[in-house]
C-alpha cells in the first residue's frame, strides 16, 4: 500500500506546487510591501511588535499556559502539560486552516484572502518601526517623551522581557536580538512554509513560532517547553539557511558591515548561542556589525533566562544606542534581499 501512496502522494504534491508555486510568490511580494507600509506608518497604535496572528494564541493560551507552567510541578507532569498545550494548538491550527482553505475556494476574491492572512501571520515594518522609537527614546533627544513608558512596554510585552531594572545598554541589545529572532520565525519562517506547502504549512509554522513565543522560554525550562521547542528546531532546518544567506548578502549592504566577519562568523563555534537563543543568525549579526549580545533577562512570570555572551572579542557589553540603527538597517535589508531572491525566482520560473 505505501509503494501505491506515496509516489502518488509526492506526484500530487509536485503538480500542485508547480501550479500555485508562482502565485504564492506574487502573494508573499504583495503581503510583505503592505506589512512594511503598515507597520512603518501605523506601528505607532500597536502594543505588540509581533503578527496579529501571534497576538490570537497570545489572548486563548496565555493564561492556560501560565496556569499549567507553575514552578514546583515535577518535570514529567511539566512536559505533559506542555505537550498537550502544543497538540491543542496545532489543532487549532489546523481547524483555521481547513477554515481558510473553504473560504479561499467559495470566495477566492483575486487572492485578497491569501495576502491579507499572509499579512496576519508576518512582522516587518512592526519591527522596524519599533527598532526606531526605541533608538529615539534612548537617544538623548527622546528622554522625558511623553510615550516613554508605552514604548518600553511595546518592547517588553513584544519580546517577553522583564525591563524594569534593565539601563539602555540592555535595552538596546534586547530590541536588537529580538527584531533578528523575529526575522526568521515571523517573516521567513511562515512565509516559507507558504510558499511550500500553502495555507497548512503558513498556520501550522505561525502557530509553532506563537507556541515558542509565548511558553518557549528560549528552550530553557523545567520540559513544558519541550515539545513546542522541538518542533520550532525542526522548523529551523528549512528557515535558518535562508536566514543566514539573507544575512550574509545584507553585510555587503549595511554601512559598516563586513561580509569578512560576517563570511568568518560562520566557522566559529566557540561561544555559539543556541539556536533557540538565536543561533548562526545572531552571532553573524554581533561579528559583522561589531556587537555584543547575550546576557541574563527576566521573563513576564519572573523566571531568568540565561544567555551566553556572542560578539567578537575586545567588544564592549554597553551597546552603543546608535547600533541601534544600524540594526534597523540590517533587517530592512534582510527583507529586501528575501524579497529580491523571491523575485528572482519569479523571473526564472517565467
Amino acid at each position: 500500500m505505501n509503494q501505491i501512496f506515496l509516489p502518488d502522494f509526492y506526484s500530487s504534491y509536485l503538480a500542485s506546487l508547480s501550479t500555485s508555486y508562482p502565485d504564492r510568490i506574487s502573494v508573499i511580494l504583495i503581503a510583505t510591501l503592505l506589512s512594511l507600509f503598515l507597520g512603518l506608518f501605523f506601528g505607532r497604535s500597536e502594543r505588540y511588535a509581533v503578527p496579529f496572528a501571534w497576538k490570537i494564541v497570545h489572548r486563548f493560551f496565555n493564561n492556560f499556559a501560565s496556569k499549567a507552567d507553575k514552578v514546583g510541578r515535577s518535570t514529567s507532569s511539566l512536559v505533559f502539560r506542555g505537550s498537550f498545550i502544543t497538540i491543542i494548538l496545532l489543532i487549532s491550527a489546523t481547524v483555521a486552516f481547513y477554515c481558510a482553505y473553504w473560504l479561499v475556494h467559495h470566495f477566492p476574491l483575486y487572492r485578497l484572502l491569501d495576502i491579507w492572512l499572509v499579512i496576519a501571520c508576518i512582522s516587518t515594518g512592526q519591527i522596524i518601526h519599533m527598532l526606531a522609537r526605541t533608538h529615539t527614546l534612548l537617544s538623548v533627544k527622546g528622554r522625558g517623551r511623553h510615550d516613554e513608558a508605552l514604548i518600553y512596554n511595546m518592547l517588553a510585552k513584544s519580546s517577553r522581557s522583564d525591563l524594569n531594572v534593565a539601563d539602555s545598554h540592555m535595552v538596546a541589545r534586547e530590541a536588537s536580538a529580538f527584531a533578528s529572532l523575529q526575522f526568521e520565525r515571523a517573516y521567513i519562517g511562515p512565509t516559507l512554509f507558504y510558499l511550500f506547502f500553502g495555507f497548512a504549512g503558513l498556520l501550522i509554522a505561525t502557530s509553532i513560532s506563537a507556541g515558542m513565543w509565548l511558553f518557549g522560554r528560549e528552550g530553557q525550562g523545567k520540559g513544558f517547553q519541550m515539545a513546542i521547542s522541538t518542533l520550532q528546531r525542526i522548523l529551523g532546518l528549512l528557515t535558518a539557511p535562508v536566514t543566514l544567506i539573507c544575512y550574509l548578502i545584507s553585510s555587503l549592504i549595511v554601512p559598516a558591515a563586513g561580509l569578512i566577519r560576517a563570511f568568518s562568523a560562520l566557522f566559529i563555534w566557540k561561544d555559539k548561542p543556541p539556536y533557540l537563543s538565536g543561533g548562526k543568525t545572531l552571532q553573524i549579526l554581533s561579528h559583522s556589525l561589531s556587537i555584543a549580545f547575550g546576557g541574563a533577562k527576566k521573563d513576564p512570570s519572573g523566571r531568568i533566562l540565561k544567555r551566553e555572551w556572542v560578539g567578537p572579542k575586545g567588544v564592549s557589553a554597553k551597546m552603543n544606542v546608535d547600533e541601534l540603527k544600524r540594526v534597523q538597517y540590517w533587517i530592512f535589508a534582510s527583507i529586501l534581499v528575501y524579497l529580491a531572491l523571491l523575485f528572482a525566482n519569479l523571473v526564472f520560473l517565467a
